[in-house]
């Protein structure tokens, strides 16, 4: 994936304030003790019942699911790749309006925003 964009305060600001940040981490420690940006923390999490599984895998819940990294999402989707675990969406708003569970509260915030708040936290997501 590409490296991502400089800072868009903006993008951050309502990143963090909708609570993506919370799963969608931005940087991890590396191996070696370095950051690894990839906006996950690669945890399981449970999205609720609207994205629920067929199967349960062992020690995973059928709505558990490991958080996405955003990183390079824009050059996946430009890829003709879908989001979600089961490509269900076509876009950053509707991967987002699927969250349930754990992210529901961030989901609610989403809702919240004006427009502009939402095109920019699109634009900060898709950015990276």
């Amino acid at each position: 994936p590409s490296s991502p964009r400089p800072d868009d305060a903006a993008g951050t600001a309502v990143f963090e304030a909708t609570g993506c940040a919370r799963c969608h981490r931005p940087e991890l420690a590396g191996k070696d003790g370095n950051p690894v940006t990839l906006y996950s923390d690669l945890l399981l999490h449970d999205l609720g019942d609207g994205l629920e599984g067929i199967a349960e895998l062992q020690g995973q819940t059928a709505a558990e699911w490991r958080t996405a990294p955003l990183l390079g999402l824009q050059k996946r989707l430009d890829a003709g790749s879908t989001l979600l675990h089961d490509g269900r969406a076509r876009s950053v708003e509707e991967a987002v309006l699927w969250h349930g569970g754990t992210a529901q509260e961030a989901r609610d915030a989403y809702v919240r925003l004006t427009a502009d708040e939402r095109r920019a936290l699109e634009d900060f997501v898709l950015s990276r």
